[in-house]
């Protein structure tokens, strides 16, 4: 009997064993205190901008922006997060998003700091401007900040010596030829230059004796050659830059444009009687004048002119005679002489002349004239509808591609020394005045004008200078 419950008392006395066990364990250990986790660092890298500050911001004197920032982190800096936007656009970054530093010319980016340097192909709008950097630590944590400055519509970025400064010695006429994309000028001396308009170098040089005086330089697309007047009228070669010959039959002449409905003929401003005559380009032949009244003025010449798209109207200036003539081309009939003037129909003279883009408009330089200024002219009514009036006596101008701005410059004239100006011309006012520095005793020729396609940088002479300017839109 004693042993019938043997397996039953087992296995109570083995659950009492364990029992106490828990309990005797649980009196010898002591309890145990939770661990802290370290604190995740959430402070922003530090952050400061040292260019722009204080109203400036071109630190190496291009006239381009310059941007120098540097910062710090006790977890370090990740440079590959670096962004700089701009809260107004550039050209040709229209979007804000955009991260600059792919645009821009980025000299340092490290873990001390950025430099970045603003390219001419990619400016920023002229006025109130903003930059946002922004950079993150290798934790992921962000630092923003933003500096504000103000630009100018235009800046002189920089200066082409072309060659010695001697009196009265400055470049002529200039003109940009798409097909080999460079800028050709000509130089006293007998002596036409190319330039490269996007590295802003001379590319090539030409010298011949038998170029003399020389005047105007014109190209047309789809010819390797280029013309220029003085002398006579003479081809070059655009690549390699070099002398193929004379127009023959060619007299001394200045200004030359092609005809845009007939291009194999080129309108040619004679000397002496200033009368325009024609040469076709291929043969080089002079073919004879366009029948047009001769100057009453015996030492008078055309300083610019300009034909209609079809050749429907030749608007021409000449220098004694006063005004600026409209011409039938087919006959060589004067049909109207625009004054420029009021109440005197031959007084003034305009030295250049230049078309809008859809021909609407005529502009011309008024260099002698009531008042001296850019003149606007509807080649509708030929009449003019409004003058800009200018300090000093207007020379030459050039556009943009688009037409909504004009570069104008002048000469001093009656002891008052003359500006240039940038001019907008869909409202018709002066954005911005250019002073023209001179040393004692110094006569300063500005011309010519030429703006890149892009419209961003203009070229413009000053006697034997060439002058990079940007252009803020």
């Amino acid at each position: 009997m004693m042993y019938t419950t043997t397996a039953r008392t087992r296995q109570s006395w083995g659950l009492l064993g364990l029992c106490v066990l828990v309990v005797v364990g649980s009196c010898d250990r002591q309890p145990t205190e939770p661990t802290e986790q370290p604190s995740r660092d959430t402070t922003p890298p530090s952050l400061t901008i040292r260019s722009p500050a204080a109203g400036a911001y071109d630190e190496n004197g291009d006239a381009l922006v310059d941007l120098r920032v540097e910062w710090s982190d006790s977890s370090g800096i990740d440079p590959s997060t670096a962004i700089v936007r701009s809260l107004r656009g550039a050209s040709g970054v229209s979007n804000t998003e955009k991260n600059l530093l792919e645009y821009w010319n980025v000299t340092q980016l490290d873990t001390h700091g950025l430099q970045v340097h603003e390219r001419k192909e990619y400016l920023l709008q002229h006025g109130q401007n903003y930059l946002e950097v922004s950079v993150r630590d290798t934790l992921g944590n962000e630092m923003r900040d933003t500096v504000s400055f103000v630009l100018p519509y235009a800046e002189l970025t920089k200066t082409i010596k072309v060659g010695e400064s001697l009196p009265f010695a400055h470049l002529s006429h200039g003109v940009y030829c798409a097909d080999n994309n460079r800028i050709f000028i000509v130089v006293p001396n007998s002596k036409v230059i190319a330039v490269d308009p996007d590295s802003l170098t001379i590319s090539g040089s030409f010298h011949s004796p038998a170029m003399i005086d020389e005047r105007d330089i014109m190209c047309t697309p789809g010819d390797p050659y280029i013309y220029v007047t003085g002398g006579r009228v003479w081809a070059l070669k655009q690549s390699p830059l070099g002398f193929v010959g004379e127009v023959v039959g060619s007299y001394k002449s200045r200004a030359i444009t092609r005809s845009p409905s007939h291009p194999e003929y080129v309108y040619v401003a004679e000397d002496g009687r200033a009368n325009v005559t024609k040469f076709t380009r291929n043969p080089r032949v002079r073919t004879g004048e366009l029948g047009m009244p001769w100057s009453t003025w015996p030492n008078d010449f055309i300083p610019s002119m300009v034909v209609m798209p079809n050749d429907e109207k030749l608007y021409v200036s000449r220098a004694d005679e006063g005004g600026i003539l409209v011409v039938d081309p087919a006959n060589g009939a004067i049909t109207k002489r625009i004054s420029l003037a009021p109440g005197k129909p031959d007084y003034g003279e305009a030295d250049y002349l230049g078309l809008s883009p859809d021909s609407s408009t005529l502009y011309a330089a008024v260099t002698h004239g009531i008042p001296r200024g850019l003149a606007r002219i509807d080649t509708r009514t030929d009449v003019i509808t409004g003058v800009l009036r200018m300090t000093g006596s207007p020379q030459v101008f050039g556009a943009t591609p688009d037409g909504e701005r004009m570069f104008v410059t002048t000469m001093d004239v009656n002891g008052q020394q003359g500006k240039n100006y940038l001019v907008d011309v869909l409202s018709w006012r002066i954005l911005q005045e250019f002073d023209r520095p001179q040393a004692p005793g110094e006569l300063r020729f500005d011309g010519p004008v030429i703006f890149h396609p892009s419209g961003r940088w203009f070229f413009a002479g000053h006697n034997m200078n060439l002058d990079i300017y940007l252009n803020r839109k």
